[in-house]
Order: structure tokens, then C-alpha cells, then sequence
């Protein structure tokens, strides 16, 4: 699920390289997931992802995972990020622009689904199946 979250936000112009411009960073502070149906090693899932809300330091992201064959619903996640200045390690108030892009990103359909990991390869991929390169 975080690796799909830092697709979802490099998708939205905020890649690795850009946060260090900004020397900000997220931390997850907590995750909830719901398993609803069994999830085993080498299952291919596709993960789906959005922000559903912003406060000042925060942000919580909504994830819901589904058997890649069938497309079956089997999890459904949220997970409450805290936004850190990577020079002091102390919580920070998100960026407007971030928060902005982000925040434009919040239903479900604009952003995913996403294949998180193809086990054959072990690439990611963003949406539509092209590879990211590691």
C-alpha cells in the first residue's frame, strides 16, 4: 500500500526527487486494514487509492485491494500520514501545492487502480502497465 501511495503522489508531481527539493517527507503514523476475504503470498492484487482528507500535518489515505483475476474486493485500508521536515524530523504543515494536487486526486476513479507488484518481474506498474523503473 505505501508503494502505491508514493506512486499516486509521483503520478501527481510529487516524486521522490521533488520531496527532497522540499526537504519534506511522510511518516505513517497509523494503518487500519479489514481482510475480507484470504490473502496469501504471490496473491496478485490491484490496489486502488485515494486522499480522503487533509489537516494541518496530516493526511489520511483510503486503499481498497482486489484479486487481479477476479477483481473480488480483499481488503479495504486507511492509513493517517504525518507530513515531516526531513532536516528537523519534526511534523510540518503540508505544502499548499501538495495539498492542492493531492487533494484534487480524492475519488477513487482518478487515481488507479494500481498493480503495486507483479510478482513474475517484481516491477511496479503504473496504470495502463507500464513499467517503473527501480
Amino acid at each position: 500500500m505505501q508503494e502505491t501511495a508514493f506512486d499516486a503522489s509521483a503520478a501527481a508531481g510529487y516524486d521522490l526527487d521533488r520531496y527532497r527539493e522540499i526537504q519534506g517527507a511522510w511518516l505513517v503514523r497509523e494503518t487500519d486494514i479489514i481482510y475480507l476475504r484470504p490473502l496469501v503470498y504471490d496473491d496478485r492484487v490491484i490496489v486502488k487509492t485515494w486522499v480522503l482528507d487533509f489537516r494541518r500535518v496530516r493526511s489520511r489515505r483510503a486503499y481498497e485491494l482486489r484479486y487481479a483475476d477476479s477483481g473480488e474486493i480483499v481488503a479495504q485500508a486507511t492509513t493517517d500520514w504525518i507530513f515531516l521536515n526531513v532536516q528537523t524530523g519534526r511534523p510540518e504543515t503540508v505544502p499548499r501545492q501538495l495539498h492542492d494536487l493531492l487533494r484534487g486526486c480524492r475519488g477513487a476513479g482518478l487515481r488507479g487502480p494500481w498493480l503495486a507488484h507483479d510478482p513474475d518481474d517484481g516491477s511496479r506498474l503504473r496504470p495502463g502497465g507500464s513499467a517503473l523503473s527501480d
